[in-house]
């Protein structure tokens, strides 16, 4: 409920060796959902951090940030600061999702986090216009992890989840943060958006800690690099076009290109994304086997459908 703007109160301990113990600032939210943060103790995973420009200080940590009724909003935990003192950037953990590991913390002394079993990606301009959706916001299913709660629920890839629980899907870290703080055994209600449909599904939230292992094997694949050609190549994902700073297209992403191999001379470079080899669709290193095992063994040079880095579609040839 809170808004940028609103005011805010800072308690906290900064310097009790000097006697400046329990010391109260004032300031504003000046921004909501940072997330992240390198310079965080939390992983960039659970950051939403609530901003404000009231003093916080080493020390500060733990202490509340209060509204101007005495409501406790969020709970003091890093600044930014080239000097180490507070120059009016600091960050409080919502008190929301301090509340939601509360009974976990008195349980079991650790926090347990909730797991869906999806990668996700943002919502692009394109996929918002595709879908019809108002606003560029949501997250899309890339890849789900067999048998686990995304599976059982009946999502599936390319899904756009803009509905989670009740609450408006936002972008991948902030459904993160939604799908981390629901407790092991909780059915949650999940809004798609599927083609030119809108499905309401149910899952049954599971244990973070068994999921970990699932999820790791599938990002790995992800990651696979291999070569071809003097070119290495990944698959592209949402996530790997967004790490390496390219737009989305389903295909093979060039990552790297030897000088004066048969990739270099064919004017490959990094950013490209090859779609098609042969007439035949490309998104994988299984893919790109079956593609290559379906060329003639006598041709000379393989035809390609290649996605440049600005988008544009190109017909090449490489010599094989």
């Amino acid at each position: 409920e809170i808004l940028v703007g609103d005011w805010a109160i800072a308690i906290g301990n900064p310097f009790p060796q000097q006697g400046l113990d329990r010391s109260v600032s004032v300031g504003i939210i000046s921004a909501k959902g940072r997330s992240a943060l390198r310079f965080s103790d939390e992983g960039p995973t659970y950051q939403d951090f609530i901003q404000t420009d009231a003093a916080i200080n080493p020390g500060n940590s733990g202490g509340p940030l209060l509204n101007i009724y005495g409501e406790a909003i969020g709970i003091n935990s890093s600044i930014f600061s080239p000097s180490g003192g507070s120059v009016g950037i600091g960050f409080s953990i919502p008190s929301n999702l301090a509340k939601a590991i509360v009974p976990d913390l008195i349980a079991y002394g650790e926090a347990k986090r909730g797991w869906l079993g999806i990668q996700m990606a943002g919502v692009t301009v394109r996929d918002a216009k595709k879908a019809d959706l108002e606003e560029v916001k949501g997250v899309v299913v890339e890849k789900i992890v067999p048998n686990s709660p995304a599976a059982k629920s009946g999502l599936k890839k390319n899904d756009i989840i803009y509905r989670y629980n009740n609450q408006d899907v936002i972008d991948p870290s902030q459904l993160s943060i939604l799908v981390s703080t629901t407790r092991k055994g909780s059915s949650v209600s999940i809004e798609v958006i599927r083609g030119d449909k809108r499905i309401n599904l149910t899952a049954e939230i599971g244990d973070r800690e068994t999921g970990v292992l699932a999820s790791s094997e599938l990002d790995q694949s992800d990651n696979e690099k291999f070569f071809w050609l003097g070119m290495e190549l990944i698959t592209s994902t949402r996530t790997n076009a967004r790490r390496y700073g390219i737009e989305y297209t389903p295909g093979l992403l060039v990552l790297r290109v030897e000088r004066r191999s048969a990739a270099f001379k064919a004017g490959f470079t990094f950013g490209d994304v090859i779609t098609e080899i042969g007439n035949q669709k490309v998104a994988s290193p299984d893919d790109l086997e079956l593609a290559l095992s379906n060329v003639s063994k006598r041709a000379k040079t393989i035809s390609l459908i290649v996605v440049d880095k600005y988008g544009d579609i190109e017909y090449r040839t490489i010599q094989t």
